[in-house]
């Protein structure tokens, strides 16, 4: 009996041994399992991507702040276009590179940013709704879109597929084959799409007034923020400029961080002191 309770106890302790070396192994095998994560996030570059969509680029040309900005190639979805970087530096041609430029310019962080330059404009300097759709279409995996421009209809809107990502997109205004009772796509349907963001011009407050928005604006009401719509020794104005602003603001305030990039601009709006009966968001 005495020895059967001796084997008996070894018994136990074989078993509890056992168990005790198990444990560790299991201990061990996560706590290398959680090393190899950590190594693998630690050496995991973060990348934050901005399609911009516009009429031309000259990606050499682009001044950039750092070398984590990187321009990657033009996408042209009217394969149509052609650039004389030199002959066309000055015209509408190049609108798009000065929407880039002020992005850029505007950029704080010091992280890894990608640009994607997406030509919907075709050589005779028009835009469709062919070319839209084809560039709504593709499955780029932007974080957000900048568009500097709207595509003018009457009635019902263009059928273009909408995209997920963020799109901040100018207020625009009448003329240059806009009229005032034409609407603007995308800008007609941020009523219905929360991810459009409609970004309005205004002119900077000085010390002779308080600054107030353009005349010949669409969308004042129905924009989101407003922002100045030229800087000092900048020849670039209009709700163009603001929209690219606007964007490099929002990028600034959420790189990285776990926020919806449309609820960005949120963390620092205040309301702009303005000779204008509208009460708006601004910067």
């Amino acid at each position: 009996m005495e020895q059967y309770q001796r084997f008996q106890n070894q018994l136990v302790a074989n078993l509890k041994a056992l168990k005790d070396n198990t444990s560790l192994t299991i201990l061990k095998n996560n706590i290398l399992g959680r090393v190899v994560i950590l190594l693998a996030l630690s050496s995991y570059s973060y990348s934050f991507t901005v399609t911009i969509y516009d009429t031309g680029f000259c990606p050499k040309d682009l001044k950039l702040k750092n070398k984590n900005i990187e321009i990657l190639p033009t996408v042209d979805y009217t394969n149509s276009v052609k650039i004389d970087c030199n002959r066309d530096a000055s015209s509408q041609r190049l609108h798009g590179q000065k929407v880039a430029q002020t992005f850029i310019d505007n950029l704080k962080v010091k992280g890894k940013i990608k640009i994607r330059p997406t030509i919907v404009f075709d050589s005779a300097k028009k835009q469709s709704a062919k070319y839209w759709h084809r560039a709504f279409s593709d499955s780029n995996n932007s974080n957000i879109a900048i568009i500097a421009a709207g595509l003018p209809f009457k009635g019902v809107a263009p059928n273009i597929p909408m995209r997920t990502n963020t799109i901040f997109v100018s207020q625009g205004k009448y003329g240059r084959g806009i009229k005032k009772d034409h609407k603007l796509w995308p800008q007609e349907l941020a009523k219905k799409f929360s991810n459009i963001i409609i970004i309005g011009g205004h002119y900077p407050r000085t010390k002779f007034d308080k600054g107030y928005p353009d005349k010949r604006a669409l969308y004042k009401r129905e924009a989101n923020y407003y922002f100045p719509d030229r800087a000092e020794n900048i020849n670039f104005t209009g709700s163009s400029y603001s929209v690219a602003y606007a964007a490099a603001k929002a990028v600034n305030l959420c790189y990285r961080k776990r926020i919806k990039m449309e609820h960005c601009l949120d963390l620092a709006k205040k309301e702009l002191d303005w000779d204008y009966p509208l009460k708006v968001n601004t910067y």
